[in-house]
C-alpha cells in the first residue's frame, strides 16, 4: 500500500509540481461579495490580484468543506494519507480535513505544519518525494516532522492593512499604530504571524530580507513567494543561490494568502534540514 500526499491551497504549491508528485490540492474559497471563486481553479494568482484592485468588495476566504475534504480521501483510494495543511491558527482547513478523515475509507495522518504559503509547499513537496520512494506513512510523517522543524519564513508587506482586515494579523497586531510610510517584515513561528523589523522602504525591506538569510545560512532549500512581485523576487532569488545547496525555488502568492497580505508582498522561506 503506498501512501498519497494531500495539501490544501494555501500551500501556493505550483500545479505542475503537484501533478509531477502525485499530490491532491483541495482548494480554499476566495469571495468577492457574493461571488465565491475556488483558488486556483476559478481565479488565478494574477487574475486575483487584478481584480483585487478593481473590486469593490475587499475580498474573504472561506476554507474548504468536509464534502470537499471526503472527496479528495476517496479520490486517494485505499491508500494511506498524509493531510498536509497550513497553520491551524491561521485556518480551520485542518478542522475540515478532521471532520473528513473520520469517514475517510483509508488511515489519515492529519498535519498541521504551523506555516502557510511556500512553507506548507515545501513539507508537501519533500512528504511526497518521500511517498514515492515507497516509505511508509510513518517514515512520511517523520520526513514532514522534520522539515516543518526547520524551516523559517519572514516576509515583507506594502501594508498591514489587508492582515488586519483578515483577521489573521496575530502577534503583529503590536505594529500597528505610527505605521505610516514602514514597511513591516513579519516572520511565522509556532503558527501565528510576528513582527519581526519595520523599514521604511521596500529596498531596504528585501536588504533586510537578504541580511537575515546570510545570518542564518546555509540552507537545504530556499523558496521565494511573492504577489505580483516578479522583479523583486527574481532580485532575492540571485542574491540567494549561493546560501542554498539547492537551486532556489520561486513560487507566486495565490489568490487565499494574497487576501491576507494584499499585492507587493515578498517573503522567504529557508529550510536548514
Amino acid at each position: 500500500m503506498s501512501v498519497r500526499v494531500i495539501t490544501d491551497s494555501a500551500s501556493d504549491i505550483p500545479p505542475s509540481v503537484a501533478k509531477e508528485l502525485g499530490i491532491i490540492v483541495v482548494p480554499l474559497t476566495v469571495m468577492f461579495g457574493d461571488e465565491e471563486l475556488l483558488d486556483g481553479i476559478d481565479i488565478s494568482s494574477d487574475q486575483f490580484f487584478e481584480k483585487l484592485q478593481t473590486s469593490e468588495f475587499h475580498p474573504r476566504t472561506s476554507q474548504p468543506s468536509v464534502a470537499q475534504f471526503s472527496k479528495a480521501y476517496e479520490e486517494a483510494g485505499k491508500n494511506e494519507i498524509i493531510s498536509i495543511h497550513v497553520s491551524e491558527k491561521l485556518s480551520g482547513t485542518l478542522n475540515s480535513a478532521s471532520l473528513a478523515a473520520k469517514e475517510a475509507p483509508g488511515k489519515v495522518e492529519l498535519f498541521d505544519t504551523r506555516g502557510a504559503s511556500s512553507w506548507v509547499a515545501t513539507v508537501a513537496i519533500a512528504a511526497a518525494k518521500s511517498a514515492n520512494e515507497g516509505k511508509s506513512l510513518k517514515q512520511v510523517t517523520e520526513v514532514a516532522q522534520t522539515v516543518s522543524d526547520n524551516l523559517e519564513a519572514y516576509f515583507l508587506l506594502d501594508t498591514l492593512e489587508y492582515l488586519q482586515k483578515g483577521g489573521r494579523i496575530g502577534k503583529a497586531q503590536a505594529l500597528l499604530g505610527g505605521l505610516l510610510n514602514i514597511k513591516p517584515i513579519l516572520h511565522v513561528a509556532e503558527g501565528e504571524v510576528h513582527p519581526y523589523e519595520k523599514v521604511r522602504t521596500r529596498a531596504k525591506g528585501l536588504a533586510k530580507l537578504i541580511e537575515t538569510a546570510k545570518k542564518n545560512a546555509p540552507f537545504k532549500e530556499i523558496s521565494i513567494m511573492h504577489g505580483s512581485a516578479g522583479e523583486d523576487a527574481e532580485v532575492l532569488s540571485k542574491s540567494l543561490a549561493e546560501l542554498s545547496e539547492t537551486p532556489v525555488s520561486v513560487r507566486s502568492v495565490g489568490p487565499v494568502i494574497g487576501v491576507h497580505t494584499g499585492p507587493g508582498v515578498i517573503g522567504i522561506v529557508l529550510r536548514k534540514a
